[in-house]
């Protein structure tokens, strides 16, 4: 399968919060079992959203947390349109967008372990223990240009 007609895209939680949801409860609260109590919560209402659309579908998603360091959070590609490029197209975008508006400040991540040779493979290094976030494996990541 290819995606010929993406584009990246700035969501806003008060207008997009059901597309929003809809990809969310896919990946994480149907796929990954992660409780419903435990994927939402107040820094969805503060956080900078963006997306991948392709015909109108909200095919690819993450969250961004602008506070003493941007944390891109919530990451997420629906299945049909994973191993296909996508997860780097919307990480070099968001990295794009965050540069444009100038904060210096460190860009980070927290990794499900499984997924840390992807990020990695985005210039993204592991920085301290792993732990766990939702009964997951996760590791924090820092992106190293």
């Amino acid at each position: 399968m290819q995606v010929n007609d993406k584009k990246f895209v700035l969501l806003s939680w008060a207008k997009d919060i059901q597309i929003i949801k809809d990809l969310r409860t896919e990946v994480f609260i149907k796929e990954q079992n992660i409780p419903e109590e435990l994927e939402w919560d107040k820094d969805d209402e503060d956080a900078h959203h963006v997306g991948i659309l392709s015909n109108d579908i909200l095919i690819a998603y993450a969250r961004v947390l602008i506070k003493q360091k941007i944390h891109i959070g919530r990451m997420a590609v629906r299945k049909k349109y994973r191993r296909l490029g996508m997860g780097s197209f919307l990480l070099s975008n968001i990295i794009n967008q965050v540069d444009s508006w100038q904060y210096s400040k460190k860009i980070m991540l927290s990794a499900q372990e499984q997924a840390i040779p992807f990020y990695e493979k985005n210039l993204f290094q592991i920085r301290g223990n792993k732990y766990l976030d939702a009964g997951i494996i996760h590791y924090d990541m820092e992106l190293v240009r």
